[in-house]
């Protein structure tokens, strides 16, 4: 039950708007072999972004894109922070890619205005 325990802690830590304990505590934990672990990368994923740890964010991003392809706000999220991640990281051509995909699919979403942004500047 520790593995649950754990789970509950950062949830509750997340609860508490306590990022920075949540953070640490999903960086000790080996979350592939955690129920819903494509969800919990991108909440990491967001974590290390906000933290500026944006080549650990784009990973994490990465890895979630291949495990929440069939839950479409997770795919959002995951595939937003990659973008963001790739051009802080200095890959623009890749950062720019993710948010043309991101446009393509999600023309009305959550961070849709802030990709029309990017691609005029473009």
């Amino acid at each position: 039950l520790s593995v649950e325990r754990h789970v509950l802690e950062v949830e509750s830590l997340l609860a508490l708007h306590r990022n920075r304990d949540a953070l640490s505590r999903l960086d000790a934990m080996a979350l592939d072999e955690l129920p819903r672990a494509g969800e919990r990368l991108v909440v990491r994923g967001e974590l290390r972004a906000a933290a500026g740890r944006w080549p650990q964010a784009s990973a994490d991003f990465d890895q979630a894109l291949g495990r929440v392809s069939g839950s479409p706000v997770w795919y959002e999220r995951a595939l937003w922070g990659r973008a963001v991640a790739r051009l802080r990281c200095g890959e623009r051509e890749a950062g720019l890619a993710d948010i043309e995909t991101y446009r393509d699919r999600y023309p009305d979403g959550r961070f849709a205005a802030e990709a029309a942004r990017f691609l005029i500047r473009r």
